[in-house]
């Protein structure tokens, strides 16, 4: 799962470097953003004329400005506080990988050698057993689902406005949304 993971986003920050250098040339970040600002500036303001909003693109760039400052500093803090549990993060995905794959493979058996000694009644067993069984199926179908919701939506996006290879996105985000939290976060990014 990991190895796949690793390849697919580097495949796909390599096309989009190169599809980055494609579009900005030698110029620098902040001469492509100043150039990306005046091309939509001249496209914007005469719409938003024609439906008489008395708004300019400047006036909107300023009130998203100050909508999405206190998000950018709380992820920011969200960020900073990853990083400086990242040796913790490791070691617990790590350990959770572990327990999940052991969890799957003997699961079945350690259930039926269990529960006899939790619950020694038969029929409540067997009710538990299969809820629990349905439980886990039904989880596992819907991380499914979703998975091919997200990445079927990054598919369409990404197609739609012509970035390189979309495709490598597309599976990058199906094998992050997999992850919680620290998964789907980039994928709706």
């Amino acid at each position: 799962f990991i190895v796949p993971l690793l390849l697919l986003t580097w495949s796909a920050t390599n096309e989009l470097l190169k599809f980055w250098q494609g579009i900005n040339g030698d110029a620098s970040a902040i001469d492509t953003f100043n150039h990306v600002m005046t091309w939509l500036d001249q496209r914007i303001n005469p719409l938003l004329a024609s439906i008489n909003l008395p708004y300019t693109f400047a006036d909107l760039q300023t009130k998203m400005r100050e909508s999405l400052q206190p998000m950018l500093t709380n992820f920011a803090v969200f960020v900073g506080n990853a990083l400086s549990a990242t040796p913790q993060l490791i070691l617990f995905l790590f350990v959770s990988w572990l327990a999940w794959v052991y969890f799957l493979v003997f699961g079945r058996e350690y259930r039926q050698k269990l529960l006899p000694m939790l619950l020694p009644w038969e029929e409540q067993r067997k009710i538990l057993s299969q809820t629990l069984g349905n439980v886990l199926r039904a989880m596992i179908l819907t991380s499914i689902v979703i998975s091919l919701a997200q990445a079927s939506l990054v598919l369409i996006t990404l197609g739609v406005t012509s970035v390189p290879k979309f495709y490598l996105w597309a599976a990058l985000s199906f094998f992050l949304s997999f992850i919680p939290v620290f998964g789907t976060a980039p994928v709706m990014v």
